[in-house]
């Protein structure tokens, strides 16, 4: 039997961070210093350097586990 599951994308879920807080969606920007464009960006990939991680992660409030 295939296997038809996508891999877990991190760029899924530090989409939701704002949604999850509340927020609007440029606030991550502004608050990591950097344009939305980098934003979206980071949204659409696969992987994420672990500083920027741990930057967006704090800035939402949100734990690494999540």
């Amino acid at each position: 039997m295939e296997n038809t599951n996508k891999p877990n994308q991190i760029g899924t879920k530090i989409t939701r961070i704002p949604e999850l807080c509340g927020m609007k969606q440029d606030t991550p920007a502004e608050d990591l210093g950097i344009p939305q464009q980098s934003v979206s960006h980071i949204e659409q990939s696969e992987t994420i350097e672990e500083e920027l991680l741990q930057r967006v992660s704090k800035g939402g409030g949100i734990s690494l586990r999540y």
